[in-house]
């Protein structure tokens, strides 16, 4: 297909395209305006006052209720009380904020003007299209010691829209021609030129009403854009013959990945934020291939980013960059991490307030008198940067590297052994693995699997079948051998039968205390026979048996002990006492006695002096009992006594 045939094509399709952005059935609010029950009526206020007010002298004017008496000269008359004039104000207010914020497009527009038309001659039922759309905005202000609201409207600085979509159903369908309005025009002259119009159709008129409530022009804006004069004579670039005719480039379907390390254009890629490998590559592709991509990722996983960091390594190259995005989130999103870095001077926002004029030259005057710093402190940190990225590289290549005989990487080697030092550091690791370092991962893999083995067939057995096979340690085990082990054990099983039978006659014969126990059996064993003297006669086997308890030797050696020393002090008292036969019995009682003696005061008398006491106690209990046996004398002894103690007790210088 030749250029010329290709650029024919092209345009037509843009042509095609911008007829389908219009739409000129009676859905179009543009077409057939169906008032809601949001709608304001402004009535009793001239449209050349509200223009001028508004538009010319940009000022605000304020709504009131119906039969509301004073003048003022910003004041809207409306066709409500005050109630309803409060909840459809506040219902338009809220949903103009909320399109702004979600969109960044106003919907709000003050039409002025109607043009009353029959779609055919047979058409009953006229309908109503707007003239003359303003772009406002109403915000809601407190009265002063009340508790109801104003609401106050305002121009916004935006173009005064015609109605496009009816100037194209005119020209199509009736072959009339819609006047274009402009700021010079007072809208009186305007209605009047439309009337002018619509003069030569039957039923026709232009209606002078006046409405508040929403229009959208987001189509329309398209349509104007399209249109065939907008376009430089080279429309037909590259990017644009892919978009509309289809035109099929080579192309991958998804992106190879690549070193961002060692690329040779990764240096060369500005970053102003973070960007992983993948980030880096679709910013790469974009910038240096001039490549059409599509990036896809779920919330949160770095798309904004990624085009705050093209956008600013476009700008890097002195290139501009348009960023489009349905919601106006997405467009703030993108602007405020440009702000952050220092970028958001560069930006000029095409949306929300910022389209209005004055805001606009605000934004421009500000830049042109920006000043900016030097970039030299910048190139060295990006130095400085650049060194501290080939160390890392060197270190992640270092870790990286494969050794030993398993061709393993030492971070991975590294990860292996921080984790088992984690999970074993409160185990005692009874084993120890010889020459690990020459051992291959198929070794490994078959110790640990024969580790495992061993550990589910511990696990499957009890604790009473462990306990009767430990310290069974067989050399090897081939297949086949577990027959013989079976005919083996059979075997020791009736041996072991046998031996207990017998065990069971003598301990019942001889009267022995053995437990009939492995464990007490086994312990019978340790005794060497060589050792033992010939069984003494008679032999008690009870107490041989008990021998074998080593308490029972314990206090045997305590009671020799004992022995032992009774019998020195018996060899010391029959020293003292002499060589008669004392028993034990009468050593007791002397010993006794001498404690009573010690307790009356009389433990260092001697026996002599022990023997005169007694004679003297005798001597006096011989008198005592003379005196008993003769009551004369006894009575005459009482009163000498009685006497004794009276003179005892007289004074001193009584004579007797």
């Amino acid at each position: 297909m030749s250029d010329t045939a290709l650029s024919s094509i092209t345009r037509q399709s843009l042509d095609t395209i911008r007829q389908r952005l219009l739409d000129l059935s009676k859905r179009n609010q543009l077409l057939s305006y169906k008032e809601k029950v949001r709608t304001v009526h402004i009535v009793d206020t001239p449209l050349e006052k509200i223009f001028n007010k508004l538009v010319r002298e940009g000022k605000s004017m304020t709504f009131v209720a119906q039969q509301y008496e004073k003048y003022q000269e910003t004041v809207l008359q409306t066709a409500h009380n005050q109630e309803m004039l409060e909840r459809r104000c506040k219902k338009l207010a809220q949903e103009a904020r909320s399109a702004i914020e979600e969109t960044g497009s106003n919907l709000l527009y003050l039409a002025a003007g109607f043009l009353a038309w029959y779609e055919d001659k047979n058409a009953t039922v006229p309908l109503k299209a707007p003239l003359i759309l303003i772009p406002v905005k109403l915000e809601r202000t407190h009265l002063p010691r009340s508790a109801t609201y104003n609401y106050v409207l305002s121009y916004r600085d935006e173009d005064i829209e015609t109605n496009t979509s009816l100037a194209e159903k005119l020209a199509n369908d009736f072959d009339l021609v819609l006047p274009a309005f402009s700021d010079e025009i007072q809208p009186e002259n305007y209605l009047a030129q439309v009337a002018e119009v619509a003069k030569n159709m039957p039923r026709w008129q232009v209606v002078p009403d006046i409405r508040l409530d929403f229009f959208s022009f987001a189509k329309l804006l398209m349509y104007k854009d399209l249109a065939a004069e907008s376009w430089p004579d080279d429309a037909d670039n590259a990017n644009l013959k892919q978009i509309i005719v289809g035109e099929v480039t080579p192309s991958k379907k998804m992106a190879k990945e690549i070193n961002i390390d060692t690329h040779p254009l990764a240096d060369k890629t500005p970053l102003i934020l973070d960007a992983d490998s993948s980030q880096q590559a679709v910013i790469m592709e974009a910038l240096w291939k001039q490549a059409n991509l599509v990036v896809e990722g779920p919330p949160g996983t770095g798309k904004s980013q990624t085009i705050t960091n093209l956008i600013a390594a476009a700008l890097s190259q002195g290139k501009s960059v348009l960023f489009v995005a349905e919601k106006k989130a997405a467009l703030e999103v993108v602007r405020k991490r440009l702000d952050n870095v220092g970028l958001g001077e560069f930006c000029l926002e095409l949306h929300s307030h910022k389209t209005q004029k004055g805001e606009l030259h605000a934004d421009l005057k500000k830049r042109l008198n920006q000043e900016y710093s030097d970039v030299e402190q910048l190139e060295r940190s990006i130095q400085e940067l650049t060194l501290q990225k080939q160390q890392l590289l060197s270190y992640s290549n270092l870790v990286n590297t494969v050794v030993g005989p398993n061709d393993e990487k030492i971070y991975d080697i590294f990860w292996v052994v921080e984790r088992l030092r984690g999970e074993l550091a409160d185990e005692k690791l009874p084993f120890e693995v010889k020459n690990p370092q020459q051992m291959k991962r198929n070794e490994f893999n078959n110790k640990i699997n024969s580790l495992k083995e061993l550990g589910q067939q511990y696990e499957a057995l009890s604790e009473k079948v462990i306990q009767q096979w430990q310290g069974f340690k067989p050399v090897k085990i081939l297949p086949g051998d577990e027959e013989r082990i079976q005919n083996i054990l059979s075997t020791l099983l009736l041996e072991t039968q046998t031996y207990q039978a017998y065990l069971d006659v003598l301990i019942e014969e001889n009267q022995m205390p053995l437990a009939p126990q492995l464990a007490f059996l086994q312990t019978l064993t340790k005794i060497d026979a060589t050792l033992l003297t010939p069984m003494p006669v008679p032999f008690d086997t009870t107490a041989a048996i008990k021998l074998l308890d080593k308490a029972v030797v314990e206090r045997l050696r305590q009671f020799q002990t004992e022995q032992k020393q009774y019998r020195q002090f018996l060899s010391q008292a029959i020293k003292f006492l002499g060589a008669d036969d004392y028993s034990v019995r009468f050593i007791q009682q002397m010993a006794d006695a001498a404690s009573q003696l010690e307790k009356l005061g009389f433990g260092s008398e001697s026996s002599d002096e022990l023997t005169l006491f007694i004679k003297s106690v005798d001597k006096l209990n011989n008198e005592l009992q003379s005196l008993l046996n003769n009551p004369e004398s006894a009575e005459q002894f009482l009163k000498f006594l009685k006497l004794r103690e009276l003179a005892e007790q007289a004074p001193q210088d009584l004579a007797l």
